[in-house]
């Protein structure tokens, strides 16, 4: 039996290798600002309980969540689909934009 597959090319390589790096620059920035002293999750929180609203939009927040999760994880049929990509590409605009603010300030 033979296998027939070719290797990807050294662009697709590099390409897949900028990609992950990008989603790991995301994803690392991303931690960082959430988790620090004061930090966004700190923020988002305090904002959250203190408001008058704040514990009634609790499960209207966690329904918006579970709908994305189905909408991101329905199945295509083999087929690739924009929604399925988003999560990719938004972490790799945050990797982009953490890669600016590194560049800019040299500080996330």
């Amino acid at each position: 039996m033979k296998n027939s597959s070719k290797p990807d090319s050294l662009f697709l390589t590099l390409g897949a290798l900028l990609q992950i790096s990008l989603v790991l620059l995301g994803i690392i920035g991303l931690s960082i600002d959430f988790f620090r002293g004061n930090g966004l999750l700190k923020r988002i929180l305090g904002d959250l309980i203190s408001s008058r609203l704040g514990l009634a939009s609790i499960p209207i927040l966690l329904l918006v969540l579970y709908i994305a999760n189905r909408m991101l994880s329905s199945p295509t049929d083999g087929k690739e689909s924009f929604i399925g990509n988003l999560p990719l590409y938004l972490m790799m605009s945050f990797g982009l934009y953490y890669l600016y603010q590194i560049a800019s300030t040299g500080s996330i």
